[in-house]
């Protein structure tokens, strides 16, 4: 499918939200997909953090890059997020405005979609670039793995058991106020795509229910990168130093914490699980992606960041994962037996995340416990276990094919924009 207005080759806005690589990865495999669909569209992203590892990768692509932190290189792992008080302040100003919802990013992605007039914006939980994108009178799509603001999703108790001090009545007005926003800004795209299946014990009665039911919120499946048919277990193990013999435990914090201290805890929990491992499994070996170098015993190999994790993942004999939804439609699209982990409920951005993959029978674990995770790995040596766990993983990957059927969808949304290209605003 070609789309070509006259002379003008259609234009897609790509911008995913600066917290996390996920957001960027997701991002990555639509614009391939959309590639793959039409070579003749053109494609830009606006980022905002990894720059330095993402930018070649989509130049590589031809998807031009505007960089939107140039004086630095964002990486949102290297510090806390979040208060221990939760209130308006913490929740609002100091969280939420400067990255979800951010007035200045607004105003500064208004003009540039203004300048380049695209046919349609694409943001991956950016906010910020849905509302420019409706003042720019440009249609818009959502991407997302979340139904809504992850704050309103939890209840004051179950922060307050996870070790925070909550102020009631203003939480409960940033619950009220971010509910309106995400209603609006979800209201006013053309599509809102999830790779999240629908979960009766969690969804009911919720907007995302009443999304789904209008056909706006469609679940398209895993937006990941293709999967190559050929795979070399030997060349692959080999370029990381691993013997095709050897028990490869993969390990991972992923890309964003609420608190550094609960991801540097996790790691050395990764690490304790490895020694404990060795005396059952003599020929284990780890590879452990810390996103900064970390000191480790002999039979581990510290990794900072792995773009293309895909081959990896697929030489693993078992992964160790925090529960951010991108890894977990690589998992379950590749079959990759994998423990999902919180360090802490203080984590309280992927409880929700958590709580679904426990209902969908994916095997997960609460806190630190060497033990206890030393025991899922050694369940998981077992075959059988992964012929169980596929079961769970087919519900949210019945194929990996994603990112074609969102990039369709986002397609489609083009064409509406071709129609309705706003005006560029001349300056005083």
């Amino acid at each position: 499918m070609e789309l070509i207005e006259g002379d003008d080759l259609v234009l897609i806005s790509l911008v995913p939200i600066v917290t996390g690589s996920g957001h960027n990865m997701r991002i990555y495999s639509l614009a391939r997909a959309l590639r793959q669909i039409d070579p003749n569209l053109e494609l830009e992203v606006y980022l905002g953090s990894l720059q330095t590892i993402f930018t070649p990768m989509f130049e590589e692509i031809g998807v031009r890059v505007i960089d939107m932190s140039p004086k630095q290189a964002v990486d949102h792992s290297k510090h806390s997020h979040l208060s221990d008080f939760l209130n308006w302040k913490t929740m609002l100003e100091d969280y939420l405005s400067p990255t979800f919802y951010n007035s200045q990013r607004i105003l500064r992605l208004t003009r540039l979609f203004l300048e380049s007039r695209p046919d349609v914006v694409v943001a991956d939980y950016d906010f910020s670039a849905l509302a420019a994108a409706d003042i720019a009178r440009i249609p818009s799509v959502l991407i997302t793995e979340r139904y809504n603001f992850t704050i309103t999703g939890i209840t004051d108790d179950e922060l307050t058991n996870a070790g925070f001090e909550v102020h009631t009545d203003e939480l409960k007005d940033v619950r009220i106020v971010l509910n309106q926003l995400f209603e609006k800004l979800a209201s006013s795209t053309a599509y809102v795509l999830t790779d999240k299946p629908f979960v009766e014990q969690i969804d009911r009665d919720t907007l995302a229910e009443e999304l789904m039911e209008s056909g706006k919120m469609k679940f398209v499946g895993p937006m990941i990168r293709p999967i190559d048919k050929e795979f070399n277990n030997y060349a692959v193990r080999e370029s990381f130093g691993i013997k095709e013999s050897e028990f490869l435990v993969v390990a991972t914090m992923g890309g964003t914490s609420m608190f550094r201290e609960n991801m540097l805890a996790m790691q050395e929990a990764y690490i304790q699980t490895f020694e404990s491992l060795k005396r059952q499994i003599p020929n284990a070996r780890m590879i452990l992606i810390a996103r900064e170098n970390v000191e480790v015993p002999d039979g581990i190999i510290c990794l900072t960041y792995v773009p293309n994790w895909i081959p990896l993942l697929r030489a693993a004999n078992v992964l160790l994962a925090h529960p951010g939804w991108i890894t977990v439609t690589e998992v379950s699209a590749l079959g990759v037996p994998t423990v999902f982990l919180l360090s802490s409920a203080k984590e309280y951005h992927e409880l929700e995340a958590y709580r679904r993959l426990e209902l969908l029978g994916y095997r997960i674990q609460m806190g630190r416990d060497v033990n206890g995770l030393t025991e899922h790995i050694l369940q998981l040596h077992d075959p059988s276990e992964k012929d169980k766990l596929l079961i769970a993983y087919r519900k949210v990957a019945p194929d990996a094919n994603g990112a074609l059927r969102a990039a369709e969808l986002i397609v489609q949304a083009a064409e509406t924009g071709i129609t309705g290209r706003p005006e560029i605003v001349s300056t005083p």
